[in-house]
């Protein structure tokens, strides 16, 4: 199966029920590139609490960015996104 590749925007109190079992229970099938929160210090805690090194960011765009770049020369984003992105 390919493994299908997600950010987390916003890591509040509930961003750890989602965040937590993509990472421990369906690794499988997807896995968490980024985190980003308005509040850094929130989304290195959701990230550290998920028990992997997931990137953290306080930048929207910059994570956009480096996810979608990362990505795409693993030729696994579909071209109209990287339009968007551009």
């Amino acid at each position: 199966m390919k493994v299908k590749k997600y950010v987390q925007v916003g890591c509040g109190v509930r961003s750890l029920a989602y965040s937590i079992p993509l990472v421990k229970k369906y690794e499988d099938c997807g896995e968490l590139c980024g985190v980003y929160d308005t509040n850094y210090k929130r989304a290195e805690l959701v990230s550290e609490l998920a028990g992997e090194k997931i990137p953290v960011y306080d930048d929207f765009d910059k994570m956009v960015e480096t996810v979608a770049y990362a990505i795409e020369h693993k030729n696994q984003i579909q071209p109209i996104i990287i339009q968007y992105l551009k």
